[in-house]
């Protein structure tokens, strides 16, 4: 099925509008614009110095001028933010129009880096706040995201196998987060079986399995 004739004019002319923004943006502006997009769709500051001024690779100075870079892509309308007291605030979002396109145009070779770098992020958070509920439902989105990048490329990054692990461990056991939503449970539990496999951890593989039939069993027929 396709879009209304007007729909897709609308649909080029703000993704031409993006396409125009882009190019105006100096380097660090836009090298801060492609971390973000390894972001959720909505995420806290926190996450944005992170992810902004930890270096990359060793030759990576880090963006130390992304809190003025940052106020620039609120300038030019790539970047929302919520600003105040209470945990839903000092957020940014970029719109789903922004994310896709700044995405597709970086490409995966400079996107990849980035994308490991929020996993992580994520990781340490669900770790640290992995029976605190509340906090945890802020940062769903970039978690799940984390966990699928992490299972994307296990098979080939032994570090992201661990995440894998570590992610399910916090998340997916029984009695923990993610109880209540047993598809999903199952899913990060198979993965952490395979993850733990490719690490060659028997005890960690065991303890999977049997998180994995403990959730199975309780599964209505």
């Amino acid at each position: 099925m396709s879009l209304p004739e007007q729909s897709v004019d609308s649909i080029d002319d703000a993704m031409h509008s993006i396409e125009s923004i882009y190019e105006a943006l100096g380097s660090d502006q836009r090298e801060l614009l492609h971390r973000l997009a390894a972001l959720s769709s909505s995420f806290p500051r926190w996450a944005v110095e992170k992810i902004a001024i930890v270096p990359i690779t060793e030759k990576d100075p880090g963006l130390r001028r992304w809190s003025i870079d940052i106020e620039k892509l609120r300038e030019f309308s790539l970047l929302e933010a919520a600003i105040g007291d209470g945990p839903s605030h000092n957020r940014y979002s970029l719109t789903k129009g922004v994310r896709e396109y700044v995405i597709l145009r970086a490409g995966p070779d400079a996107m990849e880096p980035h994308l490991h770098r929020a996993a992580s992020l994520y990781l340490a958070y669900a770790m640290q706040y992995a029976e605190d509920r509340e906090s945890l439902l802020l940062e769903e989105e970039g978690m799940i995201a984390g966990m699928d990048w992490a299972c994307r490329v296990m098979e080939a990054d032994e570090d992201a196998s661990r995440m894998v692990c570590l992610y399910a461990w916090s998340l997916a056991r029984p009695g923990s987060y993610l109880e209540g939503r047993p598809e999903m449970m199952i899913r990060w539990l198979e993965a952490a079986v395979r993850a733990s496999g490719h690490l060659r951890d028997g005890e960690a593989e065991a303890a999977f399995r049997r998180h994995l039939a403990e959730v199975c069993a309780n599964q209505p027929d």
